[in-house]
């Protein structure tokens, strides 16, 4: 990245902090490390769970998801780190279809608004929806 580049971006992140929190847009998004493990000797590779300001590339958390824990097994412990720098309340919230799970729903639709993905994997959720969206349009 060039300085000017690098200046580009940086006016961008402290026009948003200057902007009303609400306008932030936030992205749940898990990551497994690229060659940060090592099998040979046994040794899983560092998985993370981030949250960030779309649009900036702006990471405003991330949690170690240590082996034989998933992304649900951290999401509301990072929500909450998240909440208390930027406040969540009124925010939109895009995550992955792993998240769209009622426990998780409930503890977000509470404060904030959140776009789910759906897949085949959740089979009556995928139809009622399906069938709701025709009904609307």
């Amino acid at each position: 990245m060039s300085l000017a580049q690098f200046q580009k971006w940086l006016q961008k992140v402290i026009q948003a902090c200057k902007a009303p929190r609400k306008e932030l847009k936030i992205a749940v998004d898990a990551k497994t490390l690229r060659n940060s493990g090592d099998d040979q000797e046994g040794t899983p590779a560092l998985r993370v769970l981030s949250v960030l300001v779309q649009g900036l590339g702006l990471i405003l958390a991330t949690i170690e998801m240590p082996p034989g824990i998933n992304e649900l097994g951290v999401i509301k412990l990072l929500l909450g780190i998240v909440g208390e720098i930027v406040g969540l309340e009124g925010k939109v919230i895009t995550m992955d279809a792993i998240f769209t799970q009622k426990e998780i729903a409930d503890s977000i639709v509470k404060k904030r608004h959140y776009l789910m993905w759906v897949k085949g994997n959740q089979p009556e959720l995928l139809e009622t929806l399906k069938l709701w969206f025709e009904e609307v349009h």
